[in-house]
């Protein structure tokens, strides 16, 4: 239930939702509620305008990135590494078109396997399955398995769990795994802007993880008063996701 409720936020993630809403709004009300309408209409437009701003998404989402840089211990002190699922496309489309599907977080991805050829000593776990209510074809963990093999990189070093539809998924399905023992050091390898949630999760559930941040949208160099309403409707979403599933999981108990 907890899933399903999850996608179910989506909506409320996306602001040109809101628009959209608003528009409705003022059109069922026009002639019933002309008042109502108007502003509605008044609102819609402010809205959609504002979006395109993306000074204040884009401040939420670097302190969002910065609560967790990543580790400065060598990491031929950690046992291992766990990536978390997110960086490829549905697993159809690699059934279909015969190649791996990635999307912008690849750098969970790319990052992982510089870490594997660098350190050879690390044990390698990838999760995820979908985060989507209806997937379609091979899992995440099928999709990164193939990207390291095309990569050359030796697959017996990688653990693959393949049932995780969200990041408390992740952790509890993952330290079941019985070449996991998860009281020993482990790097934990996400998105910059997930790993508050991430690694909350993780230590919650009694993981001994420190942070490995990736897939930064954010630098000392980005420009905080560009203009770009598609731009700023998925910085929106992007923090407004993070944002709302901070207080899902704090809400239920998940950290």
């Amino acid at each position: 239930m907890f899933f399903v409720l999850s996608k179910l936020a989506v909506f409320v993630e996306q602001p040109l939702n809101w628009v959209l809403g608003l528009l409705v709004i003022g059109l069922v009300s026009r002639r019933a509620r002309p008042a109502i309408a108007r502003h509605a209409v008044r609102a819609a437009v402010f809205l959609f305008v504002t979006i395109g701003v993306t000074f204040a998404p884009l401040t939420l989402l670097r302190w969002l990135e910065d609560a967790h840089p990543p580790t400065t211990a060598p990491i031929e002190s950690f046992h291992g590494l766990v990536v978390l699922g997110g960086s490829t496309e549905a697993g159809n489309k690699m059934l279909e078109r015969g190649q791996v599907p990635l999307n912008e977080s690849v750098e969970r991805l790319t990052e992982a396997l510089r870490l594997m050829r660098h350190h050879p000593q690390l044990v390698v776990v990838y999760t995820g399955f979908s985060n989507a209510l209806n997937p379609t074809g091979a899992s995440e963990a099928a999709v990164a398995a193939r990207f390291f093999t095309e990569q050359g990189t030796d697959v017996s070093r990688v653990i693959y769990e393949d049932r995780a539809r969200n990041t408390h998924e992740n952790a509890a399905f993952t330290m079941q795994l019985p070449q996991v023992d998860h009281r020993r050091p482990w790097l934990l390898m996400t998105s910059a802007s997930h790993m508050p949630r991430s690694l909350a999760v993780f230590r919650k559930l009694g993981w001994n993880v420190e942070p490995y941040s990736v897939d930064y949208k954010t630098s000392a160099s980005t420009s905080y008063w560009s203009y770009s309403i598609v731009g700023g409707a998925l910085q929106w979403q992007a923090v407004l996701h993070e944002l709302l599933g901070l207080a899902a999981y704090r809400m239920t108990g998940r950290i």
